[in-house]
């Protein structure tokens, strides 16, 4: 025999609701993120005191490289600074080319810089809607944090920048799906060696926005 109409809809109104709350909290879950890890939306924290490029267009060349064109009609190479992406031919190239796509489409894209590379390109940050892609693409385990250069960066960046790396390989994201991969910089010197790397995690709380700190073969900052 079966419940009339009215009773059935009372009964599950509050089944409705309870599922619409699980979701929400699942939702929640599913969003929150340690702050140690620096994998938020990658807002920008520090102000830049260089240039920056307002673009009009780009065109995604690899995973750290872009060709945009300026609002005053100038073509421009920038090549991200803090990252090493995989190069084309190597495995996760395409990935981290998508993932690099994927941060720039349909937004505000600028870029700033204070150098250029031996190549003329512009070496900067890219930020597309207030988003740092250069994080993004080592959150989504699309490259490395390329500590060669990391002296340069400012102490949040080179700190949040490692964090990211670290976080996405312990989550096996992208590239590090299998742990034996190698560098772009080994691969384009043709090394076929697996890649080092140290599991630390920094505070990001105290970290300052200023190129100080002393960096050692381990990347331990020192003061």
């Amino acid at each position: 025999m079966s419940l009339p109409t009215k009773i059935r809809v009372f009964i599950s109104i509050p089944a409705i609701i309870l599922t619409l709350t699980s979701c929400i909290s699942n939702h929640q879950d599913i969003n929150s993120v340690s702050p140690i890890a620096g994998t938020q939306n990658n807002p920008i924290k520090c102000e830049h005191s260089g240039s920056v490029i307002d673009v009009m267009n780009v065109r995604v060349i690899d995973g750290d490289t872009l060709e945009v064109i300026t609002f005053n009609g100038q073509s421009e190479r920038v090549r991200l600074f803090g990252i090493d992406a995989p190069e084309s031919k190597q495995s996760h190239g395409a990935y981290s080319t998508e993932k690099l796509q994927e941060c720039v489409n349909n937004t505000n894209v600028s870029i700033e810089w204070k150098e250029r590379d031996f190549y003329k390109r512009v070496v900067g940050k890219v930020v597309a809607d207030g988003k740092d892609c250069n994080l993004n693409q080592l959150q989504q385990g699309a490259a490395w944090h390329y500590k060669n250069y990391q002296k340069n960066q400012i102490e949040y960046d080179r700190l949040a920048y490692s964090n990211a790396e670290v976080t996405a390989r312990n989550e096996s994201r992208g590239l590090w799906a299998k742990l034996d991969v190698v560098a772009p910089w080994d691969y384009r010197k043709r090394l076929n060696k697996s890649y080092e790397f140290n599991n630390t995690l920094y505070d990001l709380e105290k970290a300052s926005c200023n190129t100080n700190g002393i960096i050692t073969d381990n990347n331990v900052v020192v003061d």
